[in-house]
């Protein structure tokens, strides 16, 4: 009564058309028949079915109907479970839409996600995150295992040893390691993930991203390679030198020569610049 807009009563002895929309009204009785016709007793013949019903005012409700066929004194019945799902309907949609906003993100961030019970040991990995490592091709659930085989082996010790100190509660989960691609060829990933404790501070559901990092990782290499190489360069040179950061007014560098010239220490180079 409340769902479909009737006072208390109101509705009874009235044909069970007047809460349909006009189409479908008019082949209900013979559907009602049909399912009346079936000798089976307490089979649901229709389950949370959603259709659109028709409020006392004439204003469409979408419904979520059940139906199930019982005997009673050697006649059967019909029993019908409605529930007005007006509330789902929009909160689905909010839903997807937000689903569908986030996958968008997630492409075009080019991350993989993964999930990991465990309490059942159990993993979950999304599709992004099985191409970035070759596992696509794996048919049915994929495990723990598929992941941590895919490291390279001289670095599963480390990593799993920064793992088991997270789930301790010890330290974050933030690692950079080299593991096989989709072609099998070693690559430098980075997964990062954070974990649910129960009271107790038991590990309960940890989730987190994987992302290649190869090319970021050479341009760090190669960088460092360049740095090194200069300050080679730097420490052997026959001329004294200095590097000041003039904001902040210190001394960030010196090199064996600025000693050997002049007698100054690091320290006392720095006093003198400050003062």
């Amino acid at each position: 009564e409340e769902t479909f807009g009737y006072s208390p009563g109101e509705l009874k002895d009235k044909n069970i058309s007047l809460l349909l929309e006009p189409e479908h009204a008019q082949n209900h009785s013979v559907l009602v028949n049909d399912f009346m016709k079936v000798n089976t007793a307490s089979k649901h013949m229709a389950n949370n079915r959603i259709v659109w019903g028709r409020t006392k005012l004439g204003e469409q409700v979408p419904i979520e109907v059940t139906l199930s066929v019982h005997e009673f004194e050697n006649d059967k019945y019909t029993f019908a479970s409605v529930m007005n799902v007006t509330d789902v309907g929009v909160h689905k949609k909010r839903f997807m839409e937000t689903s569908r906003r986030l996958q968008r993100a997630v492409d075009v961030a080019d991350v993989g996600i993964w999930e990991w019970n465990l309490l059942t040991n159990k993993v979950w990995f999304s599709s992004k995150l099985l191409s970035f490592i070759g596992l696509e091709h794996i048919a049915g659930d994929v495990t723990f295992e598929d992941w941590f085989n895919h490291i390279h082996p001289d670095e599963r010790e480390s990593v799993k040893l920064r793992l088991d100190r997270h789930l301790k509660g010890e330290d974050t989960y933030d690692i950079v390691y080299q593991g096989t691609n989709y072609s099998g060829v070693y690559r430098w990933f980075r997964t990062t993930g954070d974990t649910i404790f129960d009271a107790s501070g038991k590990p309960l559901l940890m989730s987190g991203t994987l992302m290649s990092v190869d090319e970021l990782k050479n341009l760090q290499t190669e960088v460092e390679n360049k740095n090194q190489f200069l300050d080679a360069v730097l420490a052997q040179s026959n001329a004294a030198i200095f590097i000041v950061d003039i904001v902040k007014n210190k001394v960030i560098f010196t090199n064996s020569q600025v000693f050997t010239m002049w007698g100054y220490s690091l320290d006392e180079l720095q006093n003198i610049i400050q003062n």
